[in-house]
C-alpha cells in the first residue's frame, strides 16, 4: 500500500486497511518462521520461566501450572511433552566450570530464539528495516532485548499465577456461601479480566520493546489489548478445535509437537495482525511509528 494514499474514513475502511497491512506481510510464512524457532527455544524458555516463577511459588508448583495450562489449550499429550522437554533441559549433567558456563550461555541463546525472530518480523510488519544484515554489536543487543522479554514473561507468569490464585481462592471460599447467580458470573468475569490485563501488558511490552522503533505507550497499549482479546478468543476456538478435530492424531509420536507448532502459528499470527492494527491505528489516530537509531 502507498504511504501517499489517502487515508479514508470509517471504521470498515479501517479495518480493510488494517487487513492490507497484515496480509502484505505473508503472516502465514512469518508465523511458520516463529514457531519453527519457538520448538528449538522452547526448552532454555521453559528452564528460564520455571527458575523466575518458581523463586516465588517453587518450581514444582510452576510446572504444574504450565502443564496444566497447556493441558487446557492443547490438549493433555501435549502438556505431557512440555514436562519431558522442561525436565530434560533442567538435567544439568556438565562437570566443571567451563562446560557449566557453555551450557548457561547456550540455554539462554535458545531461550531468546524465538523473540529475536519476533522482533525481526514486527519490523518487517511495521515496514521497518529488518535488521538481518545488521553487525555484531546490533545482533548482540537484540539478543539482550530478547532476554528482557523472557525476564519480562518470567515475571509475569508469576504475577498472572498470583491474580489467577487470588480469584480461585474467592471463587472456592463463594461455593461455601449462599452466592447468587450474579455474583458467580462477577468472579468469572474477575478471572477473564485479570488474564486481559496480563496478555495486554505481555503484547505491549512486545510491541514497544522488540521492534526498532519508537511509539508512544497509549498507542501500543491500543493495538495490544485488542490482541489480547483476540488471543483470549483464540484460546476457546483453537481449544475446541484441537478436541474435537485431533489434527494431530496422523502424526503419530509427534503429534505433541504438531499442537505445540499449531498453537505457536495461532498465536504468532494473532500478534502480526495486532501489530498491523497498532500500525493503522497509530498513522490514523495517534503520533505514528518512528524508526528508532540503531
Amino acid at each position: 500500500m502507498s504511504e501517499t494514499a489517502v487515508k479514508k474514513p470509517g471504521i470498515g475502511n479501517f479495518l480493510k486497511e488494517v487487513y492490507e497491512q497484515w496480509n502484505d506481510v505473508s503472516p502465514f510464512r512469518l508465523a511458520a518462521i516463529i514457531s519453527y524457532y519457538a520448538i528449538l527455544s522452547l526448552p532454555g524458555l521453559l528452564v528460564i520461566l520455571v527458575k523466575i516463577a518458581g523463586a516465588v511459588y517453587g518450581e514444582k508448583a510452576i510446572r504444574g501450572n504450565i502443564s496444566g495450562e497447556v493441558s487446557s489449550m492443547i490438549g493433555q499429550e501435549a502438556a505431557t511433552q512440555m514436562q519431558t522437554l522442561l525436565i530434560n533441559a533442567s538435567q544439568n549433567d556438565s562437570t566443571g566450570v567451563f562446560a557449566t558456563i557453555i551450557g548457561a550461555v547456550t540455554l539462554l541463546f535458545g531461550a531468546t530464539g524465538v523473540f529475536f525472530h519476533m522482533k525481526i518480523s514486527l519490523n518487517i510488519t511495521w515496514g521497518l528495516p529488518s535488521g538481518e544484515n545488521m553487525g555484531i554489536k546490533k545482533v548482540i543487543k537484540d539478543r539482550l532485548l530478547s532476554l528482557a522479554m523472557v525476564l519480562l514473561a518470567g515475571a509475569l507468569l508469576a504475577i498472572s499465577i498470583a491474580a489467577s490464585s487470588a480469584v480461585g481462592v474467592v471463587g472456592y471460599l463463594a461455593s461455601f456461601l449462599p452466592i447468587s447467580g450474579s455474583e458467580a458470573v462477577a468472579i468469572r468475569i474477575a478471572g477473564i479480566v485479570l488474564s486481559l490485563i496480563t496478555d495486554t501488558v505481555l503484547f505491549a511490552m512486545l510491541y514497544r520493546v522488540l521492534p526498532d522503533a519508537r511509539i508512544k505507550w497509549q498507542d501500543t497499549l491500543t493495538g495490544a489489548f485488542l490482541t489480547a482479546i483476540l488471543f483470549e478468543i483464540g484460546k476457546v476456538l483453537i481449544g475446541f478445535y484441537i478436541a474435537t478435530s485431533n489434527p494431530a492424531s496422523a502424526y503419530g509420536a509427534a503429534g505433541s509437537v504438531i499442537l505445540i507448532l499449531i498453537w505457536v502459528s495461532y498465536t504468532s499470527i494473532i500478534i502480526f495482525f495486532g501489530a498491523a492494527f497498532t500500525k493503522v491505528y497509530t498513522e490514523r489516530y495517534g503520533s505514528g511509528i518512528k524508526p528508532r537509531k540503531i
